[in-house]
């Protein structure tokens, strides 16, 4: 009976949508206290630096990374 998400995990990069929008995304529900810090999965490097410099200048807080599996 929890009205929020405590992470809401990302599990994969979407090459189809701009990260940017999905933080959007993400930045609205953490404002609006459905969910607490986002977490990723399965991206690479750069993918998760971008990631980061970008939830950063957004507003979102990153939590957690599961590592990409092979």
């Amino acid at each position: 009976k929890t009205s929020y998400i405590d992470v809401y995990q990302i599990h994969a990069w979407d090459a189809q949508t701009p990260p940017e929008a999905w933080l959007l995304t993400m930045r609205e529900l953490v404002q609006a206290g459905k969910i607490r810090s986002v977490g990723v999965s399965n991206v690479t490097g750069w993918q998760l630096q971008k990631i980061l410099m970008l939830a950063k200048d957004i507003g979102v807080p990153i939590a957690s990374l599961q590592t990409q599996s092979g």
